[in-house]
């Protein structure tokens, strides 16, 4: 629960929205949105793209499906709307630094 007055509230909105995804949270969106361009994408696809196990992946979608970033069609895993913008931001920023990377180096 984020604070709604006072100085902790002010300082959350310095810092951001604290529902961001973490660097994990991202790597997932990103992975499921690549395969997804594929066909149907199922939790041992996202398993073998990030080279965990069958248990680390179903915790983590668990943690994606509460924040209402993805959720489950049978065995297949879908973005929801919510998970297809935060994917096509993750993947657009991705893109900028190893533009910048490239351009630097």
């Amino acid at each position: 629960m984020c604070p709604t007055m006072g100085r902790d509230a002010r300082w959350q909105d310095s810092i951001g929205d604290a529902r961001m995804p973490t660097p994990t949270l991202e790597e997932y969106l990103e992975v499921i949105y690549k395969l997804s361009r594929d066909g149907s994408v199922r939790p041992t696809m996202i398993a073998d793209a990030i080279g965990v196990s069958g248990p680390t992946v179903t915790a983590t979608l668990r943690r994606l499906e509460a924040q209402g970033l993805v959720a489950r069609q049978g065995t297949d895993v879908v973005l929801t709307e919510d998970g297809l913008s935060e994917s096509l931001l993750i993947v657009r920023k991705h893109r900028v630094a190893e533009r910048f990377l490239v351009d630097t180096l």
